[in-house]
């Protein structure tokens, strides 16, 4: 064996080594994360496979329009990244700026690994979640509604959430602002979730967020979500078949409609109800209102902006109490479902952040929110640091 061939050989293996070694790494430092991936996608798909034998086939189109849909914001950041990496760069070469930087910031062993975790099971929880929502009310009849009334009722002294805000809320332009709110719900998620994702800055933080998002998505999401199964305001008439407590509310919903705006909302809820009706399994569709999911994220991106300071956590918290507040007006949701969800947030919250102390050593960080236990005063106290 000649010296050039040698030499090539050691490298190799001095390479494989890196590489092994930042996997058993990233490996290490997501182990939390990967253990419940795991046993969320094992718990979930074995009981569909049991009840839907056709659901693989559900499985298979939910991660390919996932994949989709989680590629724009990819796209979109890393576009971000090459306009910086120019900018920095200057007069210099533009294509050999951009391939130094790349290197750099990208294909090294760590960066890379730290990624692939993620990258390789995100689309496998967020196609189970989809998958399971639309098997929820074949599962579990939806059979809480009655009951998440009575107690909201109780709540609010004899009135609902909506007969209450409506006076306050009831206006057009801010219906306007909560239906496209709403909406913007998944673009802003998925977009917060990615610049995380590829940061490596923070790894306390990247890593109790990440832990976070995919919890809530199967705890809240499927076994909550099954467990209360409900429908919600917009579904009562139907699903009835009679006079409901929110007949004044979807009436005020279909004057604002037939007035010129146009509420996204309501075309979302027929479609929503037809797919039911016709037991389609479209990618997207699945009734589910007890906890709300739209809540919740909402909440979770509350708590992870006050990790990054002040101006960041009001802007999510604001985002997140118009989301809670158009979950009831565009009746989605009850006020108890928002309600719920965002108490579950801020629990799942403090236990990943608890597990990811035993990976990462959490540094003091300005306007950050903690949860300590109480058990003599209240259960759970929020307390932001000064």
């Amino acid at each position: 064996m000649t010296d050039i061939s040698i030499a090539q050989t050691s490298t190799a293996e001095q390479a494989s080594e890196v590489w092994s070694e930042a996997l058993r790494q990233s490996i290490r430092e997501h182990r939390h994360y990967l253990v419940f991936c795991g046993y969320y996608a094992l718990t979930v798909w074995t009981s569909l496979a049991a009840a839907a034998p056709e659901s693989g086939f559900l499985f298979l189109s939910n991660v390919g329009g996932l994949a989709g849909a989680v590629l724009i914001p990819v796209v979109f950041t890393f576009t971000c990244w090459m306009a910086i990496t120019l900018v920095k760069a200057g007069r210099a070469d533009a294509g050999d700026a951009l391939r130094q930087a790349f290197r750099s910031d990208f294909m090294q062993p760590a960066v890379l690994a730290r990624h692939l975790p993620v990258l390789l099971t995100l689309p496998l929880v967020l196609g189970t979640f989809l998958s399971m929502k639309v098997q929820i009310a074949r599962f579990h009849p939806f059979d809480y509604d009655a009951y998440i009334i009575h107690i909201t009722q109780r709540m609010t002294g004899g009135k609902l959430a909506w007969e209450i805000l409506i006076g306050w809320l009831g206006h057009r332009w801010i219906m306007a602002v909560f239906n496209t709110a709403y909406y913007l719900w998944f673009p802003i998620l998925c977009a917060t979730f990615t610049l995380r994702m590829f940061s490596l800055k923070r790894p306390h933080l990247r890593l109790q967020f990440i832990l976070t998002v995919a919890a809530c998505w199967g705890l809240i999401g499927s076994f909550a979500a099954l467990a209360f199964s409900s429908a919600g305001p917009a579904f009562l008439p139907k699903l009835w078949g009679g006079a409901t407590p929110f007949d004044g509310l979807l009436q005020f919903l279909q004057h604002l409609q037939n007035s010129g705006l146009d509420l996204t909302a309501l075309q979302v809820q027929d479609t929503l109800w037809q797919l039911y009706v016709e037991h389609s399994d479209l990618s997207g569709s699945g009734i589910s209102a007890m906890p709300s999911v739209h809540v919740t994220m909402a909440t979770v991106l509350a708590l992870y902006g006050w990790r990054l300071g002040r101006v960041v956590g009001s802007a999510y918290t604001a985002f997140a109490i118009i989301i809670f507040f158009g979950s009831i007006m565009l009746a989605f949701h009850y006020a108890l479902d928002g309600i719920v969800g965002a108490g579950a947030a801020a629990l799942i919250w403090y236990v990943s952040g608890r597990l990811t102390d035993l990976v990462h050593v959490r540094h003091a960080e300005p306007g950050r929110i903690e949860f300590r236990w109480a058990p003599f005063a209240r259960l759970l106290r929020i307390k932001a640091d000064q």
